[in-house]
Protein backbone atom coordinates (compact mmCIF):
# COMPACT_ATOMS: atom_id res chain seq x y z
CA UNK A 1 0.00 0.00 0.00
CA UNK A 2 1.11 3.41 -1.04
CA UNK A 3 1.41 6.33 1.41
CA UNK A 4 0.56 9.70 0.70
CA UNK A 5 1.00 13.10 3.19
CA UNK A 6 -1.31 16.10 2.69
CA UNK A 7 -1.17 19.55 4.55
CA UNK A 8 -4.35 21.14 4.47
CA UNK A 9 -6.35 17.91 4.33
CA UNK A 10 -9.45 19.03 6.10
CA UNK A 11 -11.11 21.33 3.27
CA UNK A 12 -11.49 22.35 -0.04
CA UNK A 13 -8.73 20.80 -2.28
CA UNK A 14 -7.08 18.97 -0.08
CA UNK A 15 -9.87 17.40 1.00
CA UNK A 16 -10.95 16.18 -2.57
CA UNK A 17 -7.31 15.28 -2.58
CA UNK A 18 -7.13 12.97 0.29
CA UNK A 19 -10.34 12.06 -0.60
CA UNK A 20 -9.30 10.88 -3.93
CA UNK A 21 -6.09 8.84 -3.27
CA UNK A 22 -7.73 7.01 -0.53
CA UNK A 23 -10.19 5.67 -2.83
CA UNK A 24 -7.38 4.94 -5.06
CA UNK A 25 -6.47 2.73 -2.42
CA UNK A 26 -3.57 4.80 -0.68
CA UNK A 27 -3.21 5.40 2.89
CA UNK A 28 -3.92 8.81 3.51
CA UNK A 29 -2.03 11.41 6.21
CA UNK A 30 -3.90 14.43 6.60
CA UNK A 31 -2.10 17.01 8.24
CA UNK A 32 -4.81 19.83 9.60
CA UNK A 33 -4.18 22.68 11.90
CA UNK A 34 -7.51 21.63 14.23
CA UNK A 35 -8.44 18.73 16.05
CA UNK A 36 -12.40 18.57 15.40
CA UNK A 37 -12.06 19.28 11.37
CA UNK A 38 -9.58 16.92 11.12
CA UNK A 39 -11.60 13.80 12.85
CA UNK A 40 -14.46 15.05 10.91
CA UNK A 41 -13.18 15.10 7.52
CA UNK A 42 -11.12 11.59 8.59
CA UNK A 43 -14.05 9.90 9.46
CA UNK A 44 -16.39 11.26 6.40
CA UNK A 45 -13.31 9.70 4.03
CA UNK A 46 -12.76 6.80 5.62
CA UNK A 47 -16.34 6.03 4.60
CA UNK A 48 -16.64 7.69 1.21
CA UNK A 49 -13.43 5.74 -0.06
CA UNK A 50 -14.23 2.85 2.37
CA UNK A 51 -10.82 2.76 3.53
CA UNK A 52 -9.62 2.41 6.94
CA UNK A 53 -6.31 3.78 6.13
CA UNK A 54 -6.98 7.46 6.72
CA UNK A 55 -5.11 9.23 9.80
CA UNK A 56 -4.45 12.79 10.64
CA UNK A 57 -1.87 14.88 12.37
CA UNK A 58 -2.32 17.84 14.01
CA UNK A 59 0.50 20.88 13.37
CA UNK A 60 0.41 24.64 12.64
CA UNK A 61 2.31 24.70 9.61
CA UNK A 62 3.33 28.12 10.26
CA UNK A 63 5.50 27.08 13.02
CA UNK A 64 8.86 25.54 11.06
CA UNK A 65 10.06 23.61 15.02
CA UNK A 66 6.10 22.04 14.98
CA UNK A 67 6.89 21.19 11.49
CA UNK A 68 10.36 19.39 11.80
CA UNK A 69 8.35 17.33 14.76
CA UNK A 70 5.89 16.34 12.60
CA UNK A 71 8.18 14.98 9.96
CA UNK A 72 9.94 13.23 12.62
CA UNK A 73 6.43 11.80 13.94
CA UNK A 74 5.50 10.55 11.28
CA UNK A 75 8.94 8.96 9.76
CA UNK A 76 9.13 7.11 12.80
CA UNK A 77 5.60 5.73 11.75
CA UNK A 78 5.35 5.46 8.14
CA UNK A 79 9.01 4.98 7.49
CA UNK A 80 8.42 4.92 3.53
CA UNK A 81 6.16 7.20 2.29
CA UNK A 82 5.56 7.70 -1.74
CA UNK A 83 4.03 10.85 -1.79
CA UNK A 84 3.98 14.29 -0.59
CA UNK A 85 1.86 17.25 -1.64
CA UNK A 86 2.58 20.33 -0.23
CA UNK A 87 -1.25 22.03 -0.47
CA UNK A 88 -1.91 24.01 2.80
CA UNK A 89 -1.42 27.69 2.33
CA UNK A 90 -3.09 31.63 3.47
CA UNK A 91 -3.74 35.00 2.48
CA UNK A 92 -4.66 37.54 5.07
CA UNK A 93 -4.55 41.09 4.89
CA UNK A 94 -2.44 42.40 7.74
CA UNK A 95 0.81 41.32 8.27
CA UNK A 96 1.46 38.71 11.02
CA UNK A 97 4.11 36.96 12.12
CA UNK A 98 4.76 33.25 12.83
CA UNK A 99 5.99 31.65 16.43
CA UNK A 100 9.79 32.40 15.02
CA UNK A 101 8.07 35.70 14.37
CA UNK A 102 8.96 34.84 10.13
CA UNK A 103 5.92 36.98 8.11
CA UNK A 104 3.28 34.46 8.46
CA UNK A 105 2.70 33.93 4.65
CA UNK A 106 6.36 33.61 4.01
CA UNK A 107 6.42 30.81 6.51
CA UNK A 108 2.93 28.89 6.13
CA UNK A 109 2.74 29.14 2.06
CA UNK A 110 6.68 28.48 1.55
CA UNK A 111 8.79 27.54 4.59
CA UNK A 112 6.31 25.06 5.59
CA UNK A 113 6.91 22.99 1.80
CA UNK A 114 10.68 23.33 2.32
CA UNK A 115 10.11 21.88 5.76
CA UNK A 116 7.65 19.25 5.12
CA UNK A 117 10.20 18.37 2.01
CA UNK A 118 13.79 17.90 3.51
CA UNK A 119 11.96 16.58 6.92
CA UNK A 120 10.33 13.85 5.18
CA UNK A 121 12.73 13.36 2.37
CA UNK A 122 14.17 10.21 3.85
CA UNK A 123 11.05 8.48 3.98
CA UNK A 124 10.90 9.61 0.41
CA UNK A 125 13.71 8.36 -0.55
CA UNK A 126 13.07 4.98 0.72
CA UNK A 127 10.00 4.68 -1.48
CA UNK A 128 10.79 2.94 -5.16
CA UNK A 129 10.18 5.84 -7.09
CA UNK A 130 8.41 9.05 -4.75
CA UNK A 131 6.92 12.02 -6.00
CA UNK A 132 6.40 15.77 -4.33
CA UNK A 133 3.77 18.11 -5.31
CA UNK A 134 3.87 21.57 -4.75
CA UNK A 135 0.32 23.70 -5.09
CA UNK A 136 1.82 26.74 -6.42
CA UNK A 137 -0.27 30.21 -8.02
CA UNK A 138 -0.21 31.94 -10.73
CA UNK A 139 -0.57 35.04 -8.26
CA UNK A 140 3.69 33.82 -8.36
CA UNK A 141 2.96 36.57 -11.44
CA UNK A 142 2.92 39.22 -8.46
CA UNK A 143 6.18 38.34 -6.73
CA UNK A 144 8.70 40.20 -6.77
CA UNK A 145 11.72 39.04 -4.83
CA UNK A 146 13.84 41.39 -2.74
CA UNK A 147 16.11 38.89 -0.55
CA UNK A 148 16.56 41.66 1.57
CA UNK A 149 13.22 41.73 3.05
CA UNK A 150 11.82 38.02 2.79
CA UNK A 151 9.53 38.93 5.37
CA UNK A 152 8.29 42.17 4.14
CA UNK A 153 9.12 44.79 6.96
CA UNK A 154 8.80 47.50 5.09
CA UNK A 155 6.66 46.74 2.16
CA UNK A 156 3.84 44.75 3.25
CA UNK A 157 0.92 44.22 0.97
CA UNK A 158 -1.16 41.04 0.87
CA UNK A 159 -0.88 40.05 -3.00
CA UNK A 160 3.00 41.10 -2.43
CA UNK A 161 3.04 38.76 0.41
CA UNK A 162 1.05 36.14 -1.41
CA UNK A 163 2.39 36.33 -4.60
CA UNK A 164 6.01 35.94 -3.47
CA UNK A 165 4.90 33.03 -1.30
CA UNK A 166 3.92 31.48 -4.76
CA UNK A 167 6.48 32.33 -6.76
CA UNK A 168 9.05 31.15 -4.12
CA UNK A 169 6.90 27.90 -4.02
CA UNK A 170 7.64 27.54 -8.01
CA UNK A 171 11.78 28.68 -7.33
CA UNK A 172 11.67 25.81 -4.68
CA UNK A 173 10.22 23.03 -6.65
CA UNK A 174 12.74 24.05 -9.38
CA UNK A 175 15.96 23.80 -7.17
CA UNK A 176 14.62 20.30 -5.27
CA UNK A 177 14.17 18.95 -8.60
CA UNK A 178 17.99 19.47 -9.47
CA UNK A 179 19.18 18.55 -5.64
CA UNK A 180 16.77 15.39 -6.33
CA UNK A 181 18.21 14.46 -9.67
CA UNK A 182 20.73 11.72 -8.61
CA UNK A 183 17.44 10.15 -6.76
CA UNK A 184 13.91 8.52 -7.37
CA UNK A 185 12.28 11.53 -6.17
CA UNK A 186 10.22 13.60 -8.58
CA UNK A 187 9.19 17.31 -7.44
CA UNK A 188 7.14 18.95 -9.37
CA UNK A 189 4.33 22.11 -8.83
CA UNK A 190 0.83 23.23 -10.40
CA UNK A 191 -1.58 26.24 -10.87
CA UNK A 192 -4.93 25.27 -9.55
CA UNK A 193 -6.67 28.29 -10.99
CA UNK A 194 -9.35 30.36 -8.99
CA UNK A 195 -10.72 27.51 -6.92
CA UNK A 196 -14.02 27.94 -4.94
CA UNK A 197 -12.78 26.95 -1.48
CA UNK A 198 -12.43 28.81 2.34
CA UNK A 199 -9.35 30.71 0.85
CA UNK A 200 -9.50 33.93 1.73
CA UNK A 201 -12.42 34.02 3.45
CA UNK A 202 -13.16 37.15 5.47
CA UNK A 203 -10.24 38.82 3.31
CA UNK A 204 -11.34 42.45 2.15
CA UNK A 205 -10.36 44.13 -1.28
CA UNK A 206 -10.84 42.96 -4.46
CA UNK A 207 -9.21 39.33 -3.56
CA UNK A 208 -11.96 39.31 -0.59
CA UNK A 209 -14.35 40.31 -3.12
CA UNK A 210 -13.77 37.74 -5.53
CA UNK A 211 -13.72 35.17 -3.15
CA UNK A 212 -16.44 35.83 -0.03
CA UNK A 213 -19.11 37.38 -3.35
CA UNK A 214 -18.28 35.95 -6.62
CA UNK A 215 -16.83 32.85 -5.62
CA UNK A 216 -19.96 30.75 -7.36
CA UNK A 217 -18.00 31.73 -10.46
CA UNK A 218 -15.35 30.12 -9.42
CA UNK A 219 -13.89 26.49 -10.18
CA UNK A 220 -14.62 23.04 -7.82
CA UNK A 221 -12.47 21.90 -4.84
CA UNK A 222 -12.82 18.82 -7.36
CA UNK A 223 -11.84 20.82 -10.91
CA UNK A 224 -8.68 22.28 -8.82
CA UNK A 225 -7.24 19.11 -7.23
CA UNK A 226 -7.41 17.36 -10.35
CA UNK A 227 -4.02 18.35 -11.57
CA UNK A 228 -2.85 17.61 -8.29
CA UNK A 229 -3.80 14.22 -8.31
CA UNK A 230 -2.83 13.29 -11.83
CA UNK A 231 0.35 14.67 -10.94
CA UNK A 232 0.75 12.50 -7.32
CA UNK A 233 -0.31 9.09 -9.44
CA UNK A 234 -0.26 9.40 -13.05
CA UNK A 235 1.99 7.14 -15.47
CA UNK A 236 2.01 10.27 -17.69
CA UNK A 237 4.37 12.13 -14.97
CA UNK A 238 6.60 9.47 -13.93
CA UNK A 239 10.14 10.64 -13.91
CA UNK A 240 9.16 13.82 -15.14
CA UNK A 241 10.78 17.06 -12.38
CA UNK A 242 11.00 20.18 -12.27
CA UNK A 243 8.20 21.66 -14.04
CA UNK A 244 4.75 23.88 -13.57
CA UNK A 245 1.53 22.80 -14.48
CA UNK A 246 -1.68 23.66 -14.90
CA UNK A 247 -4.61 21.56 -16.07
CA UNK A 248 -2.23 18.60 -16.64
CA UNK A 249 -0.21 20.91 -19.18
CA UNK A 250 2.90 22.51 -18.31
CA UNK A 251 3.38 25.75 -18.26
CA UNK A 252 5.76 28.67 -17.74
CA UNK A 253 6.11 30.75 -14.66
CA UNK A 254 8.03 34.11 -14.64
CA UNK A 255 11.89 34.50 -15.44
CA UNK A 256 12.96 34.26 -11.61
CA UNK A 257 11.78 31.04 -11.37
CA UNK A 258 14.51 30.33 -13.80
CA UNK A 259 17.10 32.15 -12.51
CA UNK A 260 19.63 29.56 -11.15
CA UNK A 261 21.43 32.30 -9.04
CA UNK A 262 18.27 33.38 -7.04
CA UNK A 263 17.00 30.12 -7.26
CA UNK A 264 19.79 28.86 -4.81
CA UNK A 265 20.36 32.20 -2.71
CA UNK A 266 16.17 31.57 -1.76
CA UNK A 267 17.45 27.69 -1.05
CA UNK A 268 19.87 29.19 1.37
CA UNK A 269 17.62 31.97 2.97
CA UNK A 270 15.36 28.78 3.43
CA UNK A 271 17.35 26.51 5.28
CA UNK A 272 19.15 28.80 7.16
CA UNK A 273 15.72 29.47 8.76
CA UNK A 274 15.29 25.89 9.39
CA UNK A 275 18.38 24.64 10.82
CA UNK A 276 18.62 27.40 12.93
CA UNK A 277 14.89 25.72 14.71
Amino acid sequence: MKTVVVTGANSGMGYVTARTLAEKGYRVLMVCRNRQKAEHAQQTIKQWANNPNVHYYICDLSDVKAVKQLTTSIIAEYPVIDVLINNAGLYIDKRQTSAQGYELTFATNHLSYYAMAVGLLPALKAATKARIVNVASEAQQYGKLNFDDVHLNKTYKPMLAYGNSKLYNIMFTFQLAEELKATLVTANCMHPGGVRTNFAKGSGGLVGFIFNVLGFLLRTPEKGADTIVWLATSDDVAGISGKYFYDRKEMKAQSDAYNKLHRQTLWNITNKYYEQN
